[in-house]
């Protein structure tokens, strides 16, 4: 017996793909968003089969608006009813200031900040009763990062975002996010010793501790509105 069908934005690989094979692993079937890792994707749907559960990718470029809404339109088809959003597709790009152009502004505000809202609206209409929205936001949309500001400004409204949209869509849909730490870091990247001492539990997250937080969003059904950070207590160090 399924829970019904979830779908995970930027779900083929990374953080995303983690946080789909945990709702398979509570008995959701998975829609796997993905803009161009289509083989990832793939490897991913058949993960979650392999878990038992039905699986089917979707391509669509989020930052167009009329992408999303046929995403949805699809989705409402070939599944009726949607049970979970996760809104995990995002970008991460160092902006020092000075060196930020228009167009790098535009593309991070419309893939962090304006999708999320518009697939939440979408969902909503498929989402008859006992619907969630799970937002990933980012511990940086609470501590401000110099070289991260545009970012940390797109995390802090999926924040409020999170707020409003628990109370307007209350009570057939609970909204709430996640706040990572340092979980995965981005390609090429390494996180210094110095670093690591300031997080209290000195250890480096890893995408299951995220996953293990979205779940418990989605399976509390007295929780909406908030976002829980999950960062190894290093928001306090």
């Amino acid at each position: 017996m399924s829970n019904g069908w979830a779908i995970v934005t930027g779900g083929a690989r990374r953080l995303g793909k983690s946080i789909a094979l945990e709702l398979a692993r509570a008995g959701y079937n998975l829609i796997i968003h993905y803009n161009a890792a289509q083989a990832e994707a793939e490897q991913t749907c058949s993960e979650v089969q392999s878990l038992g559960r039905e699986a089917w990718a979707y391509s669509a470029d989020l930052r167009d608006v009329a992408a999303i809404e046929t995403m949805f339109q699809t989705i409402g088809e070939r599944c009726g009813t949607l049970a979970v959003l996760v809104n995990s597709a995002a970008d991460f790009p160092r902006t020092p200031i000075g060196s930020i152009s228009q167009q790098t502004w535009d593309d991070l505000v419309a893939l962090n900040q304006r999708a999320p809202f518009f697939c939440a609206q979408a969902a909503a209409k498929l989402m008859p009763e006992h619907g969630v929205i799970v937002n990933i936001a980012d511990v940086g949309g609470e501590v401000p990062w110099p070289s991260f500001v545009p970012y940390g400004m797109t995390k802090a409204a999926l924040i409020m975002m999170t707020r409003g949209l628990a109370l307007a869509l209350a009570p057939n849909v609970r909204v709430g996010a996640v706040g990572p730490g340092v979980a995965l870091l981005p390609d090429g990247w390494q996180e210094d010793s110095n670093s690591l001492n300031k997080i209290p539990l000195k250890r480096l997250g890893v995408p299951e501790d995220i996953a293990k937080a979205v779940r418990f969003i989605v399976e509390s059904p007295y929780f909406t509105g908030e976002t829980i950070f999950v960062d190894g207590g290093r928001r306090w160090a």
